[in-house]
């Protein structure tokens, strides 16, 4: 008998990296993830490489949009005065919808800077896609 990646029991979890970018007002695609076969996605992690610090009033979030540049946000961390990124330690997306894709399906991943000046970049880091066979 042979075995499918998808017939494998459990969490899947696939990494993405991320290449530095530079806070900008408004959403910015940072990478995407392609589904490689028919899944349910149930979390997402994000470890940055540099430390990021929150600020009170210059926010920004990092969202996961799909399916396939779709505009509905299915998960986000809002970088803020309460919650920066310290390097190497991951954050988990808050506000996850669990959703079902087909294989080939993609998911893209944004930095969304909410108001300017925020000091700090997003990335360099890794995505950490979550997600089990159906």
């Amino acid at each position: 008998m042979t075995m499918n990646p998808h017939d494998i029991p459990g969490t899947h979890r696939d990494n993405v990296f991320v290449p530095a970018i530079a806070s900008s007002l408004g959403d910015v695609a940072l990478t995407t993830w392609v589904a490689p076969f028919k899944c349910s996605v149930t979390g997402y992690n994000y470890s940055s490489i540099v430390a990021v610090t929150g600020h009170e009033t210059l926010t920004v979030t990092l969202e996961v949009k799909g399916v396939n540049a779709g505009t509905t946000v299915q998960a986000n961390y809002n970088i803020n005065i309460a919650n920066g990124l310290t390097a190497f330690v991951p954050v988990t997306m808050e506000n996850v919808i669990v959703l079902d894709v087909e294989e080939g399906e993609s998911l893209t991943f944004y930095n969304n800077e909410i108001s300017t000046g925020n000091a700090g970049t997003v990335g360099p880091g890794t995505w950490t896609i979550e997600y089990e066979g159906r």
